[in-house]
């Protein structure tokens, strides 16, 4: 009886953090101690945890592409990428908004944040967009829910948090989420070009060859950063910390001496902001991994395997209803912290029904970077609404038809593991 009531006490205190809005690191650290405190466990477990929780080579490599991303952005990559993008759609009804869908695909193998990518692209685009025509909330949705797109196709931050907490091979998911990418992409310029039709979405600008090659050659440099990263981890060259360094090394070769546009006061911003946003992310991986901790040490994971198989012992049903569970976790907790105390109760279920952990991480991220973008909690629409000047209530409606596309995505492939597979079982990945 004990142990039941502590188990809802540390429920109920996680779930009142998150209502009351404190931050997410006390949120899952205050019912921790708790239960600690309640079965007289010392509170050097605590620290022990927390240093536990982030005493990782690999998680190293989370700061160093973060810093690279953040060199870009200053870099002049994101216009260059953008008028890349107005060359490929062309004179296509609603193409400016396709341009936005396609510059985060192009994006997403530059930075591998989704904050990233709505803070760069949305700055330049959902101006842009307003200006030809488009509702401010309908230029939010789209920066908003093409954001989702930057974390799937490598390099991924959050692939890298999957994979050590999984003990999953990183370049094999990386390699795992470029074909899942890139359909999600074209599911949502689909849905793009069909509002397009229906609303009389203004044209793009039309476009040839010359232009083509000219935009080609400009955004040349930036994009091969990931074919550099994915054929160093490839070949053996570097792990993914090693590639994060490299990354950020030719980053800052890029905005400095290259492209010339990042002066010296200005790096020292770039530097800070790494290093504030490295230490809340590991702040938040070091107090969820506690939070994990205890409800591993509560038997949660077996309880919820017994709710999932009292359900059904059909694999694919027990597949829905992890994804269901997923997003409703992702709507209310931003990813790192989702991820660390979902995986705990989850993987030996995953690992019961003999499925792949690659192909399961690509399920979590997804389905974590759809929570990402979506209110209560999700930090991007947050962002997006407050560059277009538009309430998180009218953006979040507008992207309705994107979010379905995009669940739609989720569940091919969920039920079709060979689009997360082909790559990574064809290279040896498994």
């Amino acid at each position: 009886m004990g142990e039941q009531m502590i188990t809802v006490i540390v429920i109920v205190l996680f779930i009142a953090g998150l209502a009351a809005g404190i931050p997410i690191s006390f949120a899952v650290a205050i019912p921790a101690v708790v239960y600690l405190m309640w079965n007289d466990i010392s509170l050097t477990m605590v620290v022990q945890r927390l240093f536990a929780g982030i005493d990782s080579f690999t998680l190293l490599a989370i700061p160093f592409f973060m810093f690279a991303g953040r060199l870009m952005n200053e870099g002049d990559v994101t216009d260059r990428i953008i008028a890349l993008c107005k060359a490929i759609t062309g004179a296509i009804r609603g193409g400016l908004a396709m341009v936005n869908i396609v510059a985060s695909m192009l994006f997403a193998g530059i930075s591998g944040a989704a904050t990233a990518d709505v803070a760069s692209l949305g700055a330049v685009l959902i101006p842009a967009m307003k200006k030809d025509g488009y509702t401010a909330e309908y230029s939010v949705s789209v920066t908003v829910m093409s954001s989702i797109i930057g974390p799937i196709i490598p390099p991924s931050i959050i692939f890298i948090l999957y994979g050590v907490l999984s003990g999953t091979s990183i370049i094999g998911l990386f390699l795992a989420g470029i074909v899942p990418g890139i359909i999600l992409g074209f599911a949502q310029m689909l849905v793009v070009y069909l509002e397009g039709k229906k609303h009389n979405f203004p044209r793009g600008e039309p476009t040839n060859l010359v232009f083509f090659a000219r935009s080609l050659g400009r955004s040349s440099l930036a994009l091969i950063l990931p074919f550099i990263i994915i054929g160093g981890m490839l070949a053996g060259v570097f792990t993914a910390t090693e590639a994060g360094c490299v990354a950020s090394f030719y980053a800052l070769i890029l905005a400095t001496v290259v492209y010339r546009k990042l002066k010296l006061p200005k790096l020292w911003d770039v530097l800070r902001g790494t290093a504030v946003d490295s230490a809340n992310c590991m702040i938040i991986v070091g107090t969820a991994t506690i939070f994990a901790w205890v409800l591993t040490d509560a038997d949660i994971p077996e309880k919820v395997g017994v709710i999932l198989a009292s359900i059904s012992d059909n694999p694919a049903v027990i597949l829905l209803c992890i994804n269901l569970l997923l997003l409703f976790i992702g709507t209310f907790i931003d990813n790192f912290p989702a991820m660390i105390i979902s995986l705990p109760v989850l993987l030996p279920i995953i690992d019961g029904m003999g499925m792949s952990r690659l192909h399961f991480g690509v399920i979590v991220c997804v389905n974590l970077m759809i929570g990402a973008v979506t209110p209560p909690v999700g930090m991007c629409i947050y962002l997006g609404s407050a560059i277009g000047e538009t309430s998180v209530e009218r953006s979040a409606f507008a992207m309705k038809w994107l979010l379905l596309v995009s669940v739609g995505v989720l569940m091919l492939i969920t039920y079709v593991p060979q689009i997360s597979m082909f790559i990574p079982d064809a290279l040896g990945f498994h």
